[in-house]
C-alpha cells in the first residue's frame, strides 16, 4: 500500500470513529467518566465552580500553558493524555461533551492533530470563532515531510507544528492565551498578564539554560536521529543537525519504506552517529531495530505529550528540562 492510500485509510478511519463517538455521547446524554481533573470532562473537576473561563486544549502541553496562565479563573481540560499520540488519536465521548462546553478550544493547528480534531469540531462546534491554533502565530518553519514526495525530498509546502521545542516560540503562544482569556474574562486581564510574565520569564530562563546545557556537546556530534520530524526547532535555535528520522514525515501514520530505513542506516554510518532518540509516543520498533544495526544508542524523548506522574517530564517546563538532559548525555 502507498504512503498517500495509507494516510486516505487512516483519515477514513477515524471520520468513522469520530462520528460514532458522537452518536455515543449523544445517545448517553453525554455523561461524564471518573477521572483525574486534567483528563475529566469539563464542568466536572473540583475548581469549575471557581473557575470563569473553560478552555479544551488538545495536547496536555497546552493545557499546562493555560492552567500557568490561568491559574484558577480557568478550567482546563485536555484531550491527549500523557503519553498518547496527538497525530493519530481517537477522541472519546467525553471530548465531545468538553468541546460542545468549551468556551475556547486552543489546538497547535499545522496538521498536528490531523482530521481526527477537525471531524470532532464539525461536530460538537457551533460557534469556530472559539477555536484557536496556536502554531499560526509561532511564526512556523518548513517541515522536512518527505512522505508524499516520491523522491526522498521535503516537501516545502508543509509547515512544522512542533513549535513547542523553542522556548521562545512557546512565548507568543503563551501571550495569545493571555489575549484570548482577557477577551473572555475582563476582570481577569490582570491576573493573566501577571501569571504570563512570571511564566515567560521562566521560558527566557529554560532558553538559557538549554543553551548552556548544550554547549558541552561539540559540534561535531551534534547530531539527530529521531523517530520522526519533531526537532527540527530544537535544532534550528540550538545549532543541531538533523541526520534523518525513521518515520519520513513530520506525523506518524505513514509507514518508511524499506528504501528510507536503508537510507538513514546509512546516514548514521557515514556520520558515526551514536544515538537514536526514539519517542514516548511512537513505536519504538524500528528505532530500536536501527539503533541494533548501526550500534547506536536508544534513548527516548518525550515529544507530543507530556509524561505520567513521576516521570520528570510531568510539566512542559520538566519536559524540555528531562529532554535536553537525556539528549546531551547521550551525545557527551
Amino acid at each position: 500500500m502507498t504512503a498517500a492510500a495509507t494516510r486516505v485509510r487512516n483519515a477514513c478511519y477515524r471520520k468513522i470513529l469520530v462520528l460514532l463517538l458522537v452518536l455515543l455521547a449523544i445517545g448517553s446524554g453525554c455523561g461524564s467518566e471518573e477521572g483525574s481533573t486534567l483528563d475529566a470532562p469539563i464542568g466536572d473537576s473540583a475548581s469549575s465552580d471557581a473557575a470563569t473561563v473553560r478552555v479544551v486544549a488538545t495536547t496536555n502541553i497546552i493545557a499546562d500553558w493555560v492552567e500557568n496562565v490561568g491559574g484558577e479563573r480557568v478550567d482546563v481540560f485536555s484531550i491527549l493524555p500523557p503519553a498518547a499520540d496527538p497525530h493519530g488519536f481517537v477522541p472519546r465521548p467525553t471530548d465531545v461533551t468538553a468541546i460542545s462546553k468549551a468556551d475556547l478550544v486552543l489546538s497547535i493547528g499545522l496538521g498536528l492533530e490531523a482530521d481526527w480534531l477537525e471531524e470532532l469540531l464539525r461536530n460538537a462546534v457551533s460557534d469556530e470563532s472559539k477555536v484557536i491554533a496556536l502554531g499560526d502565530i509561532a511564526s512556523p518553519i518548513k517541515s522536512n515531510d518527505r512522505s508524499g514526495s516520491g523522491n526522498n525530498e521535503p516537501d516545502h509546502g508543509t509547515l512544522d507544528p512542533h513549535f513547542w521545542f523553542d522556548p521562545l516560540r512557546v512565548k507568543s503562544a503563551v501571550n495569545d492565551i493571555v489575549s484570548r482569556l482577557s477577551v473572555l474574562d475582563p476582570d481577569g486581564e490582570k491576573t493573566y498578564r501577571d501569571n504570563a510574565a512570571i511564566y515567560n520569564q521562566r521560558l527566557e530562563s529554560l532558553h538559557e539554560w538549554v543553551q548552556q546545557r548544550v554547549s558541552t556537546v561539540p559540534s561535531e556530534r551534534r547530531l539527530l536521529v529521531t523517530s520522526h520530524d519533531s526537532l527540527q526547532y530544537f535544532a534550528t535555535v540550538y545549532d543541531f543537525k538533523i541526520v534523518g528520522t525513521v518515520f519520513p514525515s513530520s506525523a506518524t501514520d505513514v509507514e518508511p519504506s524499506a528504501g528510507d530505513l536503508g537510507d538513514l542506516t546509512r546516514a548514521m554510518d557515514d556520520y558515526s552517529v551514536s544515538a537514536i532518540f526514539g519517542e514516548t509516543t511512537v513505536t519504538e520498533r524500528l528505532a530500536a531495530a536501527i539503533a541494533n544495526e548501526t550500534d547506536a544508542k536508544l534513548v527516548r524523548l518525550y515529544s507530543g505529550s507530556l509524561g505520567a506522574p513521576g516521570s520528570g517530564a510531568e510539566s512542559y517546563i520538566a519536559m524540555m528540562e528531562t529532554n535536553v538532559d537525556r539528549i546531551v548525555e547521550a551525545l557527551e
